[in-house]
């Protein structure tokens, strides 16, 4: 056996694919030495973004050592990235092709490569102290017991109580999340957050829900009933983005962590002897608009809590669009197996590109007539924040056909601005349907399964 055929790697291409925070960005390449001889890793060349470490560079007969190669992107997008492994074996290089597609990047994430230890996660790693600190908005007091929920991907992700002195303290992997804040007699309060170690505490500021009493009005014989209105105290409108800033205080740890499960649906509240069973098509728009103000977290919320409730004889498929549309889930049955393949699909959305609607309105049609359940309720989901694009005119003339054929379409806005309602209105209309909206994460743990039920209501 000649020196060169010694030496085997284990791949030559990775592709990492779809990047997001918590993405793992390194890939462990495996050496094998199959001769008689030692053989030793010279040299490895690559490029500034991609660092790499070698368990040995010895590589003894019969035996096998291990190149870990990471990747450290500096922007969002597709790269691609050469490594050139030069061994002692050969006067070639071994050449390793890296590509993937970064959707978000871990601000602060160390660039170095890590260790074989193997003690610790990915998200561990990429993990820090974080601090929330929850007070009344206009004493700025702190508020005990006020009831923090993290949403990431549509499911909660943690749920936190506040100690005495308003604080939750813990140890938090850095990354895009949805909060929502209550306290009994406050208003709740949402935001959307990317948090890491530099904006590593959140003030969170909750409007009173009564601020003073009325002023006490002692009656005199002279006074008539007009003389005794008294006006109402005005709940004042404020600003729901976050406050970042460096805390200092430091307060006994009294803080609640409370184990969150989805809403489970009892499956009598969904019976087959009150509703039909169910062909849905849900039309997702993924556009860029859906990053803002936690509106895709809040559409896979409501999405997550339908697929829970759907029993094995409904039928559900997804057609997302932006810029173009395609099919990222074939319609199939709403069984244990196919739901969690769902769930995945639902929790991996991300939102880039424009809004190419009427695309996806003609797609989601295509595939609720392949899947036409008789005697069911055949519908098609629009889940929008209302800014498509409807110069494709044809999206209207399906929407015709589709109502012949039994097929409505229902409209569900997500955090829709007030001009944009009376198109999706017009959509719902046209094809025998309704339009609801989501405007907050309790609207979204419900108003989809209600659609869903509405329309599947046996008479």
């Amino acid at each position: 056996m000649s020196m060169f055929a010694q030496v085997e790697f284990s791949l030559k291409k990775h592709d990492f694919g779809k990047m997001d925070a918590f993405a793992q960005r390194y890939v462990d390449v495996e050496i094998s030495n199959s001769g008689a001889d030692k053989v030793y890793i010279l040299r490895v060349n690559a490029e500034r973004e991609v660092r790499y470490l070698y368990s040995n560079k010895t590589i003894e007969p019969n035996s096998k050592e291990t190149l870990r190669l990471k990747v450290n992107p500096a922007a969002r997008g597709a790269f691609k990235s050469d490594v050139w492994v030069f061994m002692s074996s050969s006067n070639q290089p071994t050449i390793i092709k890296l590509k993937g597609y970064v959707e978000e990047l871990p601000a602060d994430a160390s660039p170095t490569c890590p260790d074989f230890s193997g003690n610790t996660t990915m998200e561990q790693q990429m993990s820090f102290d974080f601090k929330v600190k929850v007070i009344n908005a206009n004493t700025k007091e702190p508020i005990h017991k006020a009831a923090v929920q993290i949403i990431k991907d549509g499911r909660p992700a943690y749920s936190w109580k506040t100690n005495r002195s308003g604080l939750v303290e813990k140890e938090f992997p850095l990354g895009y999340y949805y909060f929502v804040t209550t306290a009994d007699n406050y208003f709740p309060k949402e935001f959307d957050a990317f948090v890491n170690r530099k904006r590593n505490t959140l003030v969170i500021e909750l409007v009173p829900k009564v601020e003073e009493q009325p002023p006490i009005v002692h009656l005199e014989p002279k006074d008539s009933i007009e003389d005794l209105a008294v006006t109402e105290p005005v709940v004042p409108e404020e600003d729901f983005d976050e406050i970042v800033i460096d805390m200092t205080e430091e307060d006994e740890p009294e803080d609640e962590t409370i184990v969150s499960t989805p809403t489970k649906i009892d499956s009598s509240e969904f019976s087959v002897d009150l509703y039909k069973p169910n062909n849905i098509i849900l039309v997702l728009d993924i556009s860029s608009s859906m990053n803002q103000h936690g509106k895709l977290d809040l559409l896979k919320t409501s999405m997550l809590e339908l697929l829970d409730m759907l029993r094995p004889v409904d039928r559900i498929g997804l057609v997302s669009f932006s810029s173009n549309a395609r099919v990222i889930a074939e319609p199939v049955l709403a069984t244990a197996e196919n739901k969690e393949s769902i769930e995945a699909i639902i929790k991996g959305l991300r939102a880039t590109g424009k809004t190419n609607g009427g695309l996806g309105i003609r797609t989601g049609y295509k595939e609720a007539m392949s899947h036409y359940l008789g005697k069911g309720n055949n519908t098609i989901i629009l889940t929008t924040d209302g800014a498509f694009n409807q110069e494709d005119r044809l999206f209207k003339k399906t929407i015709k056909k589709g109502v012949k054929k039994d097929i409505t379409i229902s409209v569900l806005g997500v955090k829709t601005v007030e001009r944009y309602k009376e198109n999706l209105q017009e959509v719902a209309d046209k094809g025998h349907g309704r339009f609801v909206e989501i405007k907050d994460y309790n609207s979204a743990l419900g108003v989809l399964k209600h659609e869903i039920k509405t329309g599947s209501k046996r008479d």
